[in-house]
Formats: structure tokens, sequence, C-alpha cells
């Protein structure tokens, strides 16, 4: 809603559904439900439809659980990645993006799980809108930069 996407425009009843341990022991934050202006970013995204390959600096990574010290078996953290690099999409060269990428699998860390600030990454990145429906719903966790929060992010795979 904040990034001036009106999900709730025509809708007549919301349902929240939540697990009760997230209710007891979940790290909630209050945010407006108000509808935000629609602002255009600075950071990458490929067209729609399209998967791009990237190289890119980790600038910042969202932190990933242990596995087995959480109740899900997947979780997805957010990556801001700096200077991209990309043969397929020049447009993308110099770039900023927010990437979303699997931490865990079936309870096995994934790579993305220890990139750390300055590591340089390779990454076939999507839009996050061609995916959202399939993985909006997996446990992760965001970069705590809320400017960050607004921007459009893609998604990314090694």
């Amino acid at each position: 809603m904040q990034r001036g996407n009106d999900r709730l425009a025509g809708k007549k009843l919301v349902i929240w559904q939540f697990a009760s341990r997230e209710l007891a022991f979940g790290d909630w934050k209050m945010l407006s439900l108000a509808l935000g202006e629609k602002q255009e970013t600075e950071m990458y995204v490929p067209p729609a439809g399209k998967t791009i390959a990237v190289r890119g600096v980790v600038r910042a990574a969202s932190p990933a659980p242990r596995p087995g010290s959480v109740p899900y078996k997947d979780h997805i953290i957010m990556v801001h990645l700096e200077d991209l690099e990309s043969a397929e999409d020049p447009s993308a060269n110099g770039n900023e993006a927010v990437v979303f990428v699997w931490s865990m699998r079936d309870n096995l860390q994934t790579p993305a799980a220890g990139w750390r600030r300055g590591d340089t990454v390779t990454l076939r990145l999507r839009p996050w809108a061609d995916l959202d429906g399939q993985y909006e719903a997996i446990n992760r966790r965001e970069l705590e930069d809320e400017n960050l929060l607004f921007a459009e992010p893609a998604w990314g795979e090694w």
C-alpha cells in the first residue's frame, strides 16, 4: 500500500490468518495502511517476463535463520546489491537492486545465508511481481531500511 499499489481496491472483505506463535512471539511493527504515492526508484528490476544475469556487490543482507531454529523449512532474505554489471542488459550496469533470494530450503542453508557486505555475487534476476503470488507466503526477512522497503524488488537465483 505504501508503494502506491492499492491492493485492497475493490475488496469487500479481508481475512487475516495468523499462527498463534506469531501473535505471541512475532516481531511486529506498526505499518500504515494509507495509500502512498507511487514513487520511481533508482533500483534495477528486469522487464516483466525477462530473466537477466547480473553480477553485483552485496551492500546489505537481512539475517537468515539457522536451520532447525525456526518452525518452518523454507526462508527468503532481502539483499541490497550495488555496482551491478550485466552483459545481457546494459541498463543494469552501475545500478542497484533490491533482491529476494532463498536463504533456506528444506531446512538447509543456501549460499545466500552467508552473504556479507562486500561479497560479489552472480544471480539471474526476474521481477518479483512475476513470482510474488508463488512466493509471497514464504517466511522472509526484509532489511530495516524503510527506503528499500518501498523499492520494487527482484527475485534472484544462482
